[in-house]
C-alpha cells in the first residue's frame, strides 16, 4: 500500500512538472513572432458617427488603459484629440513591457458598437 501511495505521489509531481513545462512552451509559441517582445504603438480613432462614435472611442481608450494597468504595462500617451461635444476623435499611446506587441497585435482592425433597441427582435443566425 505504501508503494502505491509513493507511486501516486511521484506521478502527481511528474504531472505538475509536465504541466508547467507545457505552459512555458505554449507561452513561447504564442509570443514567437519577430516583433512580439517589443513595445506597441496603439491608436484609436473615432469613425463615422459623430458624437456617438467619439463616445465609443473614449470607452475603448478607458478599457485599454485599464487593461494595460492590470497587466502591469507602462504607457506613454502621445496624442489625445477631444471631440467637439463629448468623447475623443483620436488617441495614440505607446505600450511598454514584456510582449506588449504580442499581446496587442490581435486588436488590429475595427471595433464596432451596434446599439440595439430593446423592442427590436434579435436577428436570426
Amino acid at each position: 500500500m505504501e508503494e502505491d501511495a509513493g507511486l501516486a505521489s511521484e506521478i502527481e509531481a511528474d504531472v505538475k512538472a509536465i504541466d508547467t513545462e507545457y505552459s512555458d512552451l505554449e507561452r513561447k509559441l504564442l509570443f514567437s513572432g519577430e516583433h512580439d517582445g517589443n513595445a506597441a504603438i496603439f491608436s484609436i480613432n473615432a469613425g463615422a458617427g459623430g458624437t456617438e462614435a467619439q463616445d465609443w472611442a473614449q470607452m475603448l481608450v478607458r478599457a485599454y488603459i485599464r487593461w494595460t494597468q492590470r497587466h502591469k504595462f507602462d504607457i506613454d500617451i502621445l496624442e489625445e484629440s477631444p471631440g467637439e461635444e463629448a468623447g475623443i476623435k483620436g488617441f495614440t499611446m505607446i505600450v511598454k513591457g514584456t510582449n506588449a506587441f504580442g499581446h496587442l497585435k490581435a486588436e488590429a482592425g475595427v471595433h464596432r458598437l451596434v446599439r440595439m433597441s430593446p423592442s427590436t427582435p434579435p436577428a436570426s443566425a
